[in-house]
């Protein structure tokens, strides 16, 4: 599903130079739930913004499901992050004064799909992360961990193949970190191909496959 070959990211500043990614290369299939661990600094959440063609490597190949990335027009990078990737973040990014039914409705509404349809697949992932009978509450009355599962929702509300998590439970307690944990770890067993980038040890429990990233390489897997 996910492939990475030799990528290297580098920063120029004047004459000088930062490398952030060196030489990484990775294969994570289709239904894995790999977490990629380091420090603050590793280069996780560069690796993370190259594999949801957000950002470009400095060299190397990034192919998604055999299509090389690189080679891609913004539009059509924009139109794989639309169908076939979404997101979660550490901040969820929710708009306060929405409902949760408005928020996890935003990314259909750059579809052609009619009400009925949005309304059913809405109602799919409220159940899914068990926010069901929430629907009409206003996102700003939530806990971080209703939020965060609110932000899980309108990740997959489109269906996609990949999910991209960055730090996702790094505002949470711990019953709330199992909660979402569990949550993404079930996606990957429903065949859907899940990367989570954290600094948390526990987090990274709930993973199939761990990256352990320093200064910008990949120095250990498990």
């Amino acid at each position: 599903m996910i492939q990475l070959t030799h990528i290297t990211k580098e920063y120029r500043f004047g004459e000088k130079s930062q490398t952030v990614l060196n030489d990484i290369s990775i294969t994570i299939s289709e239904g894995e739930c790999v977490g990629c661990f380091g420090a603050s600094g590793s280069g996780k959440s560069t690796l993370l913004n190259i594999i949801g063609l957000l950002d470009s490597p400095s060299g190397g190949v990034v192919s998604i499901a055999g299509r090389d990335c690189c080679r891609l027009t913004d539009r059509e990078r924009a139109e794989i992050r639309g169908e076939r990737i979404g997101f979660v973040f550490q901040s969820f990014h929710l708009e306060p004064r929405y409902t949760v039914w408005q928020n996890v409705e935003v990314p259909l509404l750059l579809t052609n799909l009619k009400s009925t349809e949005r309304a059913e697949r809405i109602s799919q992932v409220l159940a899914k992360v068990g926010l069901e009978v929430m629907a009409k509450k206003k996102a700003s009355l939530l806990s971080g961990g209703e939020q965060q599962r609110v932000a899980i929702a309108r990740a997959i509300v489109r269906n996609p193949d990949i999910i991209l998590a960055d730090e996702p439970c790094g505002n949470l307690d711990a019953e709330n970190k199992e909660t979402v944990m569990r949550i993404l770890k079930s996606l990957s067993n429903e065949g859907k191909t899940v990367l989570i980038v954290t600094h948390d040890r526990e987090a990274v429990k709930f993973c199939t496959r761990i990256l352990l990233l320093k200064n910008g390489k990949i120095i250990d897997e498990k």
